[in-house]
C-alpha cells in the first residue's frame, strides 16, 4: 500500500470530489487544487473521518482572522486547508489556536497519505499475523518521510489517530 500507485488505490465507489467550480476559485496553490480534483478523498466512517468539501468559493475566517476552507471532519474536529498555504490543521471548535492538530504541509499530501490510510486501517491484526501495530508505524514513517513536519510537530493528527496513545 505505501509504494503503490495513488492511481492503484483510489476506489470510485469511496471517493468525495469537489465541486469544479467552486475548488477553480479557492487561492492555494494548483498542485493541491488538481490533486483534490482528480483523486478526492476517501469515505473512512469507521476511522471517524468525513470528508465533506466545501463549496464554498469564498474561504471561511476563523476568529483569529486566518482564512480557511474546510474539507469535512475527523475525529470530531474541522479539517481546514490554510489560504493561500495550503497546510492542512484539524481545528477544534474554537478556532485556531497553538493546540490544533497539524495534519500535512499540503493538500496534496493530505490527499495521498488519506487514500494509504484508507487502505492501511482495514487491515485487521489476523491478517498481519499480529502485526497491525508494525504496519501502524511503518505507515507513520512513510508520512513522516514526505512530510516531516508530521514528526516533529508536537499536535499531529496522524501520530494521534494512528497510534492513539
Amino acid at each position: 500500500m505505501l509504494k503503490r500507485p495513488l492511481a492503484d488505490l483510489v476506489v470510485p465507489a469511496e471517493q468525495t470530489l469537489p465541486d469544479p467550480e467552486a475548488l477553480g476559485g479557492w487561492k492555494i496553490p494548483e498542485i493541491d487544487r488538481l490533486s483534490l480534483a482528480r483523486w478526492g478523498l476517501p469515505v473512512m466512517g469507521r476511522v471517524n473521518f468525513d470528508a465533506c468539501i466545501s463549496r464554498a468559493v469564498v474561504p471561511r475566517c476563523s476568529d483569529q482572522g486566518r482564512a480557511y476552507f474546510s474539507l469535512g471532519t475527523w475525529i470530531g474536529l474541522e479539517i481546514a486547508v490554510d489560504v493561500p498555504s495550503g497546510a492542512v490543521w484539524g481545528l477544534s471548535s474554537d478556532g485556531w489556536h497553538r493546540d490544533n492538530y497539524y495534519i500535512n504541509s499540503s493538500v496534496s499530501l493530505l490527499v495521498d497519505f488519506a487514500w494509504r490510510w484508507y487502505w492501511v486501517s482495514q487491515i485487521e491484526d489476523d491478517e498481519l499475523g499480529g502485526d497491525y501495530y508494525e504496519s501502524c508505524h511503518l505507515f507513520l514513517d512513510a508520512v513522516a518521510s514526505e512530510d516531516p513536519d508530521v514528526k516533529s510537530r508536537r499536535h499531529s493528527l496522524w501520530r494521534a489517530v494512528v497510534l492513539p496513545a
